[in-house]
Parts: C-alpha cells; structure tokens; sequence
C-alpha cells in the first residue's frame, strides 16, 4: 500500500501552485521512501 501511495505522489509530481504542498513529495523524497521500501521487500 505504501508503495502504491509514492508511486502515486510520483505520477502527479510537483505542484507547487497547490496550497499546503510540500517540495519533494512528488519527486525526489517520494523517490527516497520508494526506493527504502523497496530494499526491504
């Protein structure tokens, strides 16, 4: 499930014109958690 959500977070990307985003979740933090939980499967 969890890696269902970043790979989500990752197809919407970046949107910054959104109120309350955070920078990096639809890119590189989303990428970080993907790949830690990834190394543990």
């Amino acid at each position: 499930m969890a890696e269902a959500a970043w790979l989500r977070c990752l197809a919407i990307g970046e949107r910054p014109d959104l109120e309350g985003s955070v920078v990096g979740r639809g890119s590189f933090l989303a990428e970080y958690n993907l790949s830690v939980i990834q190394q543990k499967s």
